[in-house]
């Protein structure tokens, strides 16, 4: 039996959820894996930031979400994303809406500049939940 490479999840991929490409002899294949991602993203400046302290609630809208969902990853377009001490928080506060907030642990005040934030979630119910 030969073996079976799992490339990588793509944004596209994980956008459109429970498939993943398979590279197997030269060939790309489709898999599934059973999980729906829904996904959602916004436009947001969370100001300057304390060390130690976190940034006022912003909501990102999550189409599908409820509340008890899993909120798989928050990430940034911008220096967020690439500065240590700094980290995205989310979760589904109400039907649809991922409430997100930005903490500081690094050594200083940080300042994160107007970015799109980007959220994947899982629906409990892929768990039967």
């Amino acid at each position: 039996m030969a073996n079976t490479k799992i490339s990588a999840f793509t944004a596209a991929t994980v956008m459109t959820g429970a498939q993943f490409s398979i590279i197997q002899g030269g060939t790309n294949k489709r898999a599934s894996i059973g999980l729906l991602f829904l996904t959602g993203s916004a436009t947001i400046d969370f100001g300057s930031v304390d060390d130690n302290a976190s940034s006022a609630a912003s909501n990102v809208t999550v189409t599908g979400a409820v509340v008890g969902d899993f909120v798989l990853d928050v990430t940034a377009s911008g220096n967020i994303a690439t500065t240590d001490g700094i980290f995205l928080l989310g979760k589904i506060t109400a039907a649809g809406v991922c409430e997100v907030t930005l903490h500081n642990d690094s050594a200083g005040a940080f300042d994160a500049a107007s970015q799109t934030i980007y959220v994947i979630v899982i629906p409990k119910a892929s768990f039967g939940l």
